[in-house]
């Protein structure tokens, strides 16, 4: 038994062959290849509604066909129409049979296809052309002389936007005779080649576009159905583990963190004994700023730095520092100046920049000793 067996809608076949699924070819003169601009936006929309979007480029009202998405090229939506009144019968006397097809495609979509080349079956009277990923289709009176009218005002059309291709290769079926090839070339301005005979059984369908969509979409087998159900519950399982795996991980670093924010309030509590805590690294990092303030140690208003950038440079060459010390934001100095008129003049410079108390000032053996304390004014 085969596992897929591809059924001609036009064959009329009473016989199937016997296999695991069936697909449906339909006759290439019922499908209609067509395609529209896309829009950049909402494009689920856009498909959903497909039909009237090419409710101006159909003959028939589109409540009477069957509009099945297919791929999207170069941002135009190519669609395949078929006639719900046809694709109906086709499917109710294979139901008669007991056949549930799981697709459907076009006939046209058999023909080889590569880029910059199409494709053209001689099939009876007329002909099948594929001209591109998902377009062509049916074509009547072909003659050997010269190729269908269809296919040449395609090809026209294809020129004048620069998408002309580099050549047409022509498959016949067994029972049809194969074209004058000079004269098609002639005619379509490209080479045109024989490339063998047509073998509808055995061609390749490339790309698959499954024209069984939306009411039409094939139920699932119940293999299919077991398979899927056992991906499920395989799925559902390894997601159970790794959602308990994080939860266990995170709750491990939740117990850690807590553990760790236990010890920086400890240690801030014995730092800083009567503290209140509220954010300990927070507090921790203002309190080490308020004693470097306190102690000098940073370059800000009455700091150390900030204070005897004030006093150095008021200081002459013959001042003599006795003695200096720095606390609570104060700088105390004790100096020796070489006069009386020195210490003044100091004391003058020093009060225009910063607060200065004056504690001692007197004559001394060789000079002038003042003591005095400098803070920020």
């Amino acid at each position: 038994m085969n596992a897929v067996a591809r059924l001609f809608a036009r064959d009329g076949r009473s016989a199937p062959p016997e296999a695991e699924c069936y697909e449906l070819v339909l006759p290439a003169d019922r499908v209609t290849l067509v395609s529209v601009p896309a829009p950049e936006t909402n494009l689920r929309a856009f498909q959903q509604n497909l039909a009237y979007a090419l409710e101006d480029r159909l003959l028939s009202p589109v409540d009477t066909l069957h509009v099945a998405v297919g791929p999207l090229i170069d941002g135009a939506q190519t669609a395949l129409v078929v006639e719900r009144e046809y694709l109906d019968s086709k499917l109710a006397e294979l139901r008669v049979a007991g056949i549930h097809p799981v697709a459907a495609y076009p006939e046209t979509l058999l023909l080889p296809w590569q880029e910059e080349r199409w494709s053209v079956a001689i099939v009876g009277k007329g002909a099948i052309a594929r001209t591109g990923i998902c377009g062509g289709g049916w074509m009547d009176a072909v003659e050997s002389a010269a190729p269908p009218a269809l296919l040449a005002a395609a090809m026209d059309e294809a020129r004048r936007e620069g998408k002309t291709p580099m050549a047409v290769d022509v498959y016949v079926a067994e029972v049809c005779a194969a074209p004058d090839m000079e004269g098609w070339s002639a005619e379509l301005g490209v080479p045109v080649t024989l490339a063998g005979q047509w073998l509808a059984d055995a061609a390749r369908l490339e790309p698959a576009v499954n024209m069984l969509q939306g009411t039409y979409a094939a139920p699932m087998d119940p293999a299919t159905r077991k398979k899927l159900r056992r991906a499920v519950w395989s799925a559902a399982a390894v997601w159970t583990l790794v959602t308990l795996a994080a939860g266990g991980y995170w709750a491990a670093l939740a117990y850690e963190t807590s553990q760790l924010q236990k010890e920086i309030n400890g240690a801030f509590r014995e730092a800083f004994p009567g503290a209140g805590v509220v954010d300990a690294p927070l507090q921790m990092r203002r309190k080490l700023d308020e004693l470097k303030r306190f102690s000098g140690a940073v370059d800000a208003p009455g700091g150390f730095m900030s204070l005897m950038n004030i006093v150095g440079p008021k200081l002459g060459k013959d001042a003599k520092i006795e003695r200096l010390s720095y606390r609570e934001q104060t700088l105390e100095l004790e100096l020796k100046l070489p006069g009386k008129a020195e210490a003044d003049a100091l004391l003058k410079a020093l009060s225009a920049e910063a607060k200065v108390t004056e504690r001692i000032s007197d004559a001394v053996e060789g000079g002038h000793f003042i003591s005095l304390t400098v803070g920020e004014p």
